[in-house]
């Protein structure tokens, strides 16, 4: 498997399309053929971000949990308006017993975002998610999902921040209503996620972001979760930028189902990451 991660990783590295490309032009590659190549790439993007994680734990204690991650988003334009990507999550255990994972990969297609008024804009798009996750096939019996979204952003700087909220309604589809462990599986999520952030210069950010998501089972229990995040990047160019940062997420309640369990930091469930993205 690590074979294939690699392959992959080598496959959809922006670097790696570019070196391809130049090796082709440096054949002799008509300009016709050149034309359409360029009219390809300037339709064709991919992000990929490399990122290492570890919660806070000490080395050697059983909870202790490291890994390595790559987050590929290709995306290619369909017209002016509108975009279809995916999302590729692989993520590779460094402390544990070294599993290889691969998430429900995301499809998604969204429309260019459009002004709607009072410094704002808004970009629909609708999403399905390829059941790809083996743990989720297996214990989940999960046949895939669908949603549809919105995304809210600021188009200057408001007090001084870019603003940006989402909010998104999926549906997952099962085999069964419960788990494996007899677990209640979701089927229904509304989720909101936010992000702040205020630019420092040409290169630096400091940002904050956020989800809240109430998922409903197919026996109609409420299941709520949050995830918080607090980062500093760097736009070294172009190309490259380097993040390092903090995220704490769980359940929203406790056991009692009332107390609030959100918190920025805990020592049990945060998380520090640091992460180089690549654009082309």
């Amino acid at each position: 498997m690590k074979r294939t991660i690699g392959l992959i990783i080598l496959l959809l590295s922006p670097v790696a399309v570019t070196a391809a490309t130049s090796a082709e032009n440096a054949n002799g590659t008509s300009t016709a053929t050149l034309d359409s190549q360029q009219q390809v790439e300037s339709k064709f993007k991919i992000s990929t971000t490399f990122s290492y994680s570890s919660n806070l734990y000490a080395d050697g204690e059983f909870e202790k949990a490291t890994d390595f991650g790559m987050d590929a988003i290709p995306s290619y334009k369909l017209t002016d308006k509108l975009t279809a990507s995916a999302r590729i999550i692989l993520n590779q255990d460094l402390a544990g017993v070294g599993d290889t994972t691969l998430n429900n990969i995301r499809l998604r297609l969204s429309q260019k975002s459009y002004p709607i008024g009072g410094n704002l804009k808004m970009s629909p798009r609708i999403s399905a998610y390829l059941p790809t996750n083996e743990r989720n096939r297996i214990d989940k019996k999960y046949f895939g999902g669908a949603a549809i979204g919105l995304l809210f952003t600021t188009d200057q700087p408001f007090l001084g921040l870019d603003w940006l909220y989402g909010p998104t309604l999926k549906k997952d589809f099962h085999e069964f209503e419960t788990d494996n462990l007899n677990r209640e599986n979701v089927e229904y999520a509304l989720s909101h996620g936010f992000e702040v952030s205020r630019a420092l210069g040409d290169k630096w950010t400091l940002g904050l972001g956020g989800t809240y998501q109430t998922g409903q089972t197919y026996r109609g229990t409420l299941k709520n979760q949050f995830a918080l995040e607090e980062y500093v990047s760097c736009q070294v160019n172009k190309t490259f930028s380097v993040t390092v940062g903090h995220t704490n997420e769980g359940n929203a309640f406790r056991y009692d189902g009332v107390s609030n369990n959100i918190e920025v930091y805990d020592e049990a469930t945060s998380t520090v990451y640091m992460s180089l993205s690549i654009k082309n």
